[in-house]
């Protein structure tokens, strides 16, 4: 493969590309992620934030009813998913509920 600019030195362009992988590989790790969107059968409908141990859920408008009164303690993303699809209705189905990691600099 062409590069641009002229040749790459191989052990910069390694250097490089394990500098990347670590990058991703730390900002796409859940314990950095202090927000996610939730979604309901594809439609956004609030927000989650991490603040330390503490988890709060900010619905939106419009958002169904059914997760408005959820204040379960829990304290990890995937279990909030089966808490908030078992309140709809869907105990065993998560595919109803997602909550997507918005990775942010810290």
């Amino acid at each position: 493969m062409a590069s641009v600019g002229g040749e790459t030195g191989g052990t910069s362009g390694n250097a490089f590309g394990r500098m990347v992988a670590t990058i991703r590989r730390s900002f796409a790790a859940e314990d950095h992620c202090r927000l996610w969107t939730l979604t309901v059968d594809g439609a956004v409908a609030g927000a989650l934030f991490r603040e330390g141990d503490r988890l709060e859920l900010a619905l939106f408008d419009g958002a169904d009813p059914r997760l408005a009164d959820f204040d379960g303690p829990v304290r990890e993303p995937a279990a909030l998913e089966q808490a908030l699809a078992a309140r709809l209705g869907g105990a065993g189905d998560v595919s109803r509920v997602k909550l997507n990691p918005m990775p942010a600099w810290v």
